[in-house]
């Protein structure tokens, strides 16, 4: 039996319908070959990601997600098993805007198999395979939660190259029999123009999406029988102003790239309680972390899997307290990020921010870097958080940029923060070349311009051993940043000394939150040892060699 419905259809920006048979018909034209198992999924539009996405699952194949579009991130896999399906002009793979549907009888569409990446918020993006029993079980929930149906009309203004985006915006809609519209509109104006010209009655959308709709008239989507949020926390302000002004309560969806949805609720008053989606069942440990089980969790995943989520239990559900690496301690003080970013958002003329954990270059340990929306400067900035925030835990580093450059689904990734923020902290700024449960690996060169040289030595400079032990410390928060700041230090051993100009080696084994770790360079050892992570609750005293 298929899992798309009958009556699932694409509506086309000029009113048009395209039905389900007709989007098959020409995914079978596209000329496959029977070497390629996945294609990277590289189309703007909905329309054109469908029929990819189709044609690759047609031939049991896997559909990429690429984290992003841009040509260097697609040229990054030549693979001769593999194809780029697009809808621009990249100059490789096929251009599927000029497929013309096939004669031959279209075949049901084949089971969705995809390959995504995490959005690198809090480190470098890792790929994450869904097989289709997880898709399709979580899409049959999300459909019967939602209150999908054959008369739905839904927009869905998240790119399909997202998790997020393809389930809502693609797989629970084809399961329900929906129609969907075929436009990713981003500005408040030119939703509300789709919403109404084509009587769409749900929006899927983003916090930050929902924050610039505050523009929207009042009413503005009082006719909409549901609007969905994901991808990032739904502010009580922007829910609030949601319901009271556009007429509507939101329903939003807790979840992750690695567990799927998890949790729900609907904004029709103040802060609600978070409820488990029908088959999810919660655990919370002593510390508040978030351990689930659901019937889409990947196959060999531990259960209940643990999560980087913080949560507190109340009455009719639970609350979201942040993420377990939101929480760090700058010189001994815990602060979350969350907070940092609440304080900055109440100033007058911050109109977005973002927080994000750097390494102290003076050894202390943790530091927070600021990037704001704003016209204000740093100055104003630092003025206006001195008052709520210790003077040790004030950002070290604020820049004020006059947008965030968020993508579709409404996160910012780490490595372009960091970009805007001038980089690391430091200067010493690891490339993350694997990472899995059990090990990571990362190179890095070491710039001779860095700070810390000055002085160390005057006639023989020598990378301090905390610039070695930052760079470590550096490289697991790219691998696992789950596991949060360091929590002790009881082996740490240095033999060689690093210099301007070396390229090191970082190698890392993980065992819980601990973590063994050897700093190369040349193939020779510079440093070993062992580090233990917030996570981990064994004690332990500092030893150095």
């Amino acid at each position: 039996m298929s899992w798309v419905a009958p009556g699932f259809a694409l509506l086309r920006q000029d009113g048009e319908t395209c039905s389900c048979a007709q989007l098959q018909a020409r995914a079978l034209a596209l000329p496959w070959s029977q070497h390629w198992t996945h294609a990277t999924i590289a189309c703007h539009a909905r329309e054109h990601l469908i029929v990819a996405a189709f044609a690759a699952w047609a031939h049991d194949a896997i559909a990429i997600l690429p984290p992003n579009l841009r040509p260097a991130t697609l040229a990054a896999d030549p693979d001769a098993h593999g194809v780029v399906l697009h809808d621009g002009e990249l100059g490789v793979g096929i251009d599927v805007r000029g497929l013309v549907a096939a004669t031959a009888t279209p075949r049901e569409p084949g089971p969705p198999r995809v390959r995504l990446s995490t959005s690198g918020t809090t480190g470098a993006p890792v790929a994450i395979d869904k097989a289709p029993e997880q898709l399709l079980r979580e899409a049959a929930v999300l459909v019967q939660t939602l209150g999908l149906d054959a008369a739905s009309r839904l927009l869905c203004t998240v790119p399909s190259h997202h998790i997020y985006g393809l389930l809502l915006g693609v797989i629970a809609p084809a399961h329900a029999g929906a129609t969907v519209h075929g436009g990713t509109p981003l500005q408040p104006e030119a939703i509300l123009a789709a919403l109404q010209r084509h009587q769409l009655d749900v929006l899927v959308t983003t916090p930050a999406q929902l924050r610039a709709c505050a523009v929207l008239p009042t009413g503005a989507f009082a006719s909409l029988r549901r609007v969905v949020s994901s991808g990032a926390p739904l502010p009580d302000d922007v829910a609030t102003m949601v319901r009271q002004q556009l007429g509507v309560c939101v329903t939003e969806i807790l979840g992750s790239s690695e567990t799927g949805g998890l949790a729900w609720r609907v904004h029709d008053r103040v802060a609600p309680p978070l409820r488990p989606l029908p088959g999810v069942a919660i655990e919370v440990d002593d510390d508040g972390r978030l351990h689930v089980d659901a019937p889409w969790l990947p196959a060999d995943a531990p259960r209940p899997m643990p999560t980087a989520d913080r949560v507190e239990r109340v009455a009719d559900g639970f609350v979201h307290r942040g993420r377990i690496d939101d929480v760090i301690k700058v010189a001994g003080i815990r602060v979350t990020l969350g907070e940092v970013v609440a304080r900055a958002l109440a100033i007058p003329g911050v109109r977005d921010a973002h927080a994000l954990r750097v390494a102290a270059h003076d050894g202390r340990g943790d530091a927070i870097a600021l990037l704001l929306a704003s016209e204000l400067d740093a100055a104003a900035i630092r003025s206006a958080l001195s008052p709520h925030l210790d003077a040790v835990v004030l950002p070290r580093r604020i820049a004020c940029v006059p947008a965030l450059p968020r993508d579709g689904a409404g996160k910012l990734d780490r490595s372009t923060a960091l970009a805007l923020l001038g980089g690391e902290a430091g200067g010493v700024v690891p490339q993350l070349l694997h990472a899995d449960a059990d090990g990571a690996r990362a190179i890095a060169s070491i710039e001779a311009t860095l700070p810390c040289f000055a002085g160390h030595f005057p006639d023989r400079p020598v990378l301090p051993g905390v610039m070695v032990l930052e760079l470590v410390l550096a490289t697991v928060a790219r691998a696992w940043p789950q596991l949060g700041a360091l929590r002790s230090l009881p082996r740490a051993k240095f033999t060689r000394t690093i210099a301007p100009g070396d390229r090191v080696a970082v190698s890392l084994r993980r065992t819980g939150a601990r973590v063994d770790f050897t700093v190369e360079r040349d193939g020779e050892v510079c440093a070993t040892g062992t580090l233990a992570c917030d996570a981990s609750r064994e004690p332990g005293a500092a030893t150095v060699e």
